[in-house]
């Protein structure tokens, strides 16, 4: 019979049987619910940062744009030096940034310029700047040079938006503020913060005057805020909160575990009343086995969770204990080093960083920590050494980055105090009471006081200038900061223009007041320069009957003075027009070949630009033109500006057509008497030939039949008929050479080549010269009037060579071909300048060039001292 306590034995341990089922199968349940519900919030979690990133991407691209804006804007301003294009330049931005809504240049706290205007004109002149948060914007912007943003905040003109703010240098010195503005309703609608099916946006900032929270999206009294999650936006410091308009997520998995309890309950009472009997002492055992290996879990779970290297080692050195980050570092798995020595891993460890601290903490006995630097990792790490009886046991962790954090710390404080040493211009900290606490060496040297803290403020300005001065510093107190151009007195008298801006600061609960003063001389002097300027630009466009121009290429739009409209008859004055306001007015005649011109002047980078071509005005009217520009290119060697002047020289063309007219009338004139001069010569050749020929052979014949009659002849009067006879031959020589000069009759009997060989060997013979003639046919029919013309240049030719060359070689070849003939002569004389010759204008080489020209053809004559003469006729047939 059983006792009370095997009944009760034999009872519990199906209980512990089916307890153990159930914790078993609520364990394998749970778990699986459990990981299923951290799914399935995981899975929605990653959406909603997914729809945060994305929210996120679309605000960094509109900062990203409203900064481009801003930059191009300074750039532009720094190229040229001042804003006068400022509403050209800034439509184009803001043209090509679809989310910026206004661009403003702020100048001494105002605003200058804005664009648009309309809808913006009452802020023209407003004072900006005027709080702390404004002010900081330009103290970040001008401490960084970079792009500094601000906002949300109420507009002037109303509404809310964000601004970009770019500091202006213009030859290292501040010139102003580029801003680029985006209104919030801009911002929401391109980062598509509204509107979302599933989910909800809100946009926050820490106020850096309240260090408040402060949320901007309208709907955030009803932003589910505790389901959010939110990502910080490193341009303008704000944060982006994102929340599912449902509830995505299921807040608890307590369905779940009912669930899963209720199935492991009943699966328990199944296995109790399966297991009654005799498991009270195999449950014992195995339950003390899992709580062992629960806690021996636990223990190496919560090691495990630190994120920084742990290690443990027996007086030995012999590794007892790893975490996996400090098997990391050495390139393995803890189990790879269990039980091994710390000299297979470190085979010098003499002479690595740690060794001295190990040293120390055997000595001693004691904790010892220190920093050491790992070159082999460039890194620093904080090591702790805990010595026990068992042994030793070793802590490090990274701390490279909070080393380098103090050293930068360390470094921008060094950085500030050199700033404010060295700053430009005069910086001063005062105290609510007037006292000077600091300043720059500048403000010593600039007004010429030693002992600045024992000075008023006051004493530093002229009399004038100190009532607004003294509302200065109390306008920084009421408003938080102040501006004021006046005069700053020195220590000797001298006056200088200064620009002074103040604003608060509290340090240690007291309010102070920060100052700088600019010199603002150079910029004075510089508005009246270029006040003079451009007032001389003014009065030259004005004076000159020159149409000037000035071609933006980039932007496609030209600017012209007014003597474009007056001479073209165009109507509109705008400031600047589209260039096809050029191109039509050139008259279709020259058009193609003007433009290609002027692509090719660009093309081949050229600095300067001609072009003479005709325009047409308004009523029809075509005048000629001379168009002179001077081209520009940027760092990419891309044209981006012409400026230039159009000269009409309608009354020189028209000039030079009469000119050429008169010109030809009078070639033709030229070619009439040469024909004329050669028919006459021709004609005296045959009367000189025919008549005083005959005449002469007839008086030789009565000469002979004296002789004959006279029979009783004396010596003398022999001898005086033969000399009778002798000048009679030697007339008919001359007679014979006088009529060949005129005109050889081997021209017209034999021809053109015949004609200058002829002409070449008589040459030779009358002059010793050596002449070559060559041609490269044996005969050849050429027409009348080119064969008397070659032979004339080449006859005036040879009479060249006689009286200037002082030539020992001639050579003349003449080339016929079907469609031209040439004719070359070349000597080797001493040879002339050519220039000198043409001023002259001598009749010999004119006579040779008319002819020529006469029968439209080409005549060339190359010379050079002491290297020979070189004449070319080529005539086209």
């Amino acid at each position: 019979m059983p006792t009370p306590q095997t009944t009760y034995r034999s009872l519990i341990s199906p209980l512990w049987a089916g307890f153990l089922a159930f914790i078993i199968l609520f364990s394998l349940t749970g778990t699986v619910t459990y990981k299923m519900f951290q799914r399935y919030n995981a899975t929605k979690k990653r959406e909603l940062e997914n729809a945060a990133a994305l929210a996120k991407e679309r605000i960094i691209s509109v900062l990203e744009q409203n900064e481009s804006a801003a930059k191009t804007l300074t750039l532009l301003i720094q190229k040229y030096g001042n804003a006068d294009s400022f509403n050209l330049v800034a439509r184009e931005i803001y043209n090509a940034n679809e989310y910026v809504d206004i661009i403003e240049i702020v100048r001494e706290s105002k605003i200058t310029h804005v664009y648009p205007l309309a809808g913006n004109e009452n802020i023209i002149g407003r004072k900006v700047l005027t709080d702390s948060i404004r002010y900081k914007a330009l103290f970040e912007a001008l401490r960084n040079g970079e792009t500094y943003f601000t906002g949300p905040f109420e507009l002037i003109q109303g509404g809310k938006a964000i601004i970009g703010r770019v500091p202006i240098y213009i030859n290292h010195k501040y010139w102003g503020i580029a801003a680029s503005i985006t209104c919030l309703s801009t911002l929401v609608k391109a980062a598509k913060l509204e509107n979302d099916n599933n989910y909800q946006f809100q946009l926050s900032k820490h106020d850096i005057v309240s260090n408040k929270l402060l949320f901007y999206l309208p709907n955030f009294k009803n932003f589910n805020l505790k389901n959010a999650i939110s990502l910080s936006i490193a341009t303008g410091g704000w944060k982006i909160y994102a929340a599912p308009k449902r509830a995505g997520t299921i807040e608890t998995p307590f369905p779940f575990a009912i669930l899963s309890f209720l199935f492991s309950l009943i699966a328990a009472v199944f296995v109790w009343s399966l297991s009654r009997k005799q498991y009270q002492l195999t449950n014992l055992v195995h339950l003390r086995t899992r709580e062992l290996s629960e806690s021996e879990m636990r223990h190496r779970k919560s090691l495990e969770r630190i994120d920084d290297a742990f290690m443990a080692f027996d007086k030995e050195w012999n590794y007892t204990f790893m975490n996996k980050r400090a098997a990391a570092d050495l390139g393995g798995e803890p189990n790879d080093f269990i039980g091994k020595n710390i000299l297979e891993s470190f085979k010098n460890i003499a002479n690595e960083p740690f060794y001295e601290l190990m040293q120390e903490g055997m000595r001693t006995n004691r904790p010892q920590t220190k920093e050491l630097y790992f070159a082999d990792r460039n890194k620093w790490f904080e090591n702790t050494l805990y010595p026990s009886a068992e042994g030793y046991t070793i802590y490090y962790r990274d701390v490279t980055e909070t080393k380098q954090m103090r050293e930068a710390i360390a470094q921008e404080r060094f950085l500030l105090d050199s700033i404010v040493k060295n700053m430009p211009g005069i910086f001063f900290i005062l105290s609510r009471e007037g006292k000077f606490i600091r300043w720059n060496k500048n403000a010593e040297i600039i007004s010429g006081y030693e002992n600045i803290d024992e000075m008023n403020p006051l004493d530093f300005f002229a009399d004038a200038d100190k009532p607004a001065v003294a509302k200065a510093l109390v306008d920084i107190f009421k408003l938080g900061r102040s501006s004021e151009e006046v005069q700053l007195l020195t220590k000797d008298g001298t006056k200088i223009p200064y620009y002074f801006i103040g604003f608060t600061l509290k340090l240690n609960q007291e309010e102070l007041i920060i100052g700088l003063g600019l010199d603002i001389s150079s910029r004075i002097a510089a508005e009246q320069k270029a006040n003079e300027f451009n007032e001389r630009f003014e009065l030259v466009t004005q004076a000159t009957n020159d149409i000037i121009y000035d071609w933006k290429i980039d932007k496609e739009v030209i600017w012209w003075n007014q003597n474009f409209y007056n001479q073209l008859e165009i109507g509109s004055t705008a400031e600047w027009l589209n260039i096809s306001t050029w191109i039509d007015n050139i008259s279709e005649k020259d058009k193609e070949r003007t433009l290609s011109s002027l692509q090719k002047a660009i093309k081949q980078k050229e600095t300067y630009w001609a072009e003479e071509y005709r325009m047409t005005a308004t009523s029809g009217k075509e005048i000629f033109v001379l168009d002179r520009g001077f081209l520009q290119y940027n760092s990419n060697e891309e044209a981006i500006r012409m400026i230039g002047a159009i000269l009409d020289i309608s009354e020189v063309k028209k000039a030079e057509e009469e000119l050429i007219n008169s010109q030809e009338s009078l070639r033709k004139l030229a070619e009439h008497l040469q024909s004329v001069r050669e028919d006459e010569r021709a004609e005296v050749a045959r009367e000189i030939h025919d008549e005083l020929g005959q005449q002469l052979a007839a008086l030789k014949m009565d000469v002979h039949w004296l002789e004959k009659k006279i029979t009783n002849q004396d010596e003398n009067t022999k001898n005086h008929i033969q000399e009778i006879l002798s000048n009679i031959d030697d007339t008919v020589k001359i007679v014979r050479k006088i009529a060949s000069s005129l005109r050889p009759g081997i021209l017209d009997d034999l021809g053109l080549v015949a004609a200058l060989e002829w002409l070449t060997i008589d040459f030779q013979k009358r002059t010793g010269i050596t002449s070559v003639f060559t041609c490269n046919i044996e005969t050849a029919k050429v027409a009348h009037n080119i064969s008397i013309v070659l032979f004339r240049v080449f006859q005036e030719s040879l009479t060249n060579i006689i009286r200037h060359a002082n030539a020992t070689f001639v050579k003349a070849e003449l080339t016929i071909e079907p469609t031209q003939i040439t004719l070359t002569i070349s000597d080797n004389g001493k040879g002339f300048n050519t220039a000198k010759v043409n001023q002259k204008n001598t009749l010999g080489i004119l006579g040779m060039k008319e002819r020529v020209l006469a029968l439209n053809g080409i005549f060339l004559i190359e010379s050079n001292i002491n290297a020979g003469t070189t004449i070319s006729v080529k005539i086209i047939l």
